[in-house]
């Protein structure tokens, strides 16, 4: 597998803004969910064959993706997060539940790329670390995306 570039993994990533949510959607015509643009990127780029999917987790929070990332990406601390990078949330205090995929900058401050039941779409967040509704887990790095 070839190296992915960083800026070519987040401009086909950023096509999947706007895309209707459904939970453990995998279809852009119809719906995707926050696992979504990670899952087709990685099909999409060969990183993952064609037929990988992930799901059988629930919508509310159990904490059930943590150990799926874990085994699928590298873990990265939050002090070396990079465009490109995923990222795991929390819903305010709850287990961690939510992903997103770091897709820019504004003001100092990542922004994220997430499929979200609350907004209907796919939309562009900040990430938020110590309050508001996603809260910051864990980061993670694509293996083969540098």
């Amino acid at each position: 597998m070839n190296d992915i570039s960083r800026a070519d993994w987040v401009a086909h990533i950023l096509t999947y803004e706007d895309v209707p949510f459904q939970h453990q959607g995998r279809n852009p015509a119809v719906g995707i969910d926050c696992p979504g643009p990670l899952i087709l990127g990685a099909r999409h780029f060969g990183i993952k064959p064609a037929d990988f999917n992930v799901d059988g987790y629930l919508p509310q929070p159990d904490g059930s993706l943590q150990p799926i990332l874990d085994e699928h990406l590298d873990r990265k601390p939050r002090a070396e997060l990079a465009l490109g990078d995923v990222v795991l949330n929390r819903f305010r205090l709850g287990k961690p539940q939510h992903i997103g995929i770091i897709v820019g900058e504004a003001f100092g401050q990542w922004i994220m790329l997430h499929a979200s039941r609350r907004h209907g779409k796919a939309i562009r967040e900040r990430i938020q670390y110590d309050r508001g509704f996603y809260q910051f887990v864990q980061g993670y790095n694509v293996p083969g995306v540098s």
